[in-house]
């Protein structure tokens, strides 16, 4: 065991809170954009859904009682599934390759 807050044995946590954090972690995990402007404004406009998205989740979760959350969290990944990274990422120069 670890002492990680994401640690679903951490005791101060509920597996289902644990599980939300992950999933909004995961949510808010987006790739870097490949240079160019296309990449750029599809990557922030990934990154702009994907905050309302964690900021209305969160918003209902403190509205009403803790034990939607399993709900909320499922809500949360079939959305990731639906809004999935369209652009070109970025990549990491390649030893030798010239700039």
């Amino acid at each position: 065991m670890t002492d990680s807050l994401l640690d679903p044995e951490f005791p101060a946590l509920q597996p289902e809170v644990v599980a939300l954090l992950t999933t909004i972690r995961d949510h808010l995990d987006v790739p870097l954009p490949a240079a160019g402007k296309k990449n750029r404004r599809a990557h922030r406009d990934v990154v702009d859904m994907r905050l309302a998205e964690v900021q209305a989740v969160l918003v209902t979760l403190l509205a009403i009682p803790l034990e939607n959350v399993a709900e909320h969290t499922a809500e949360l990944r079939d959305w990731i599934s639906a809004s999935p990274v369209n652009y070109q990422v970025w990549q990491p120069p390649t030893k030798g390759a010239r700039p």
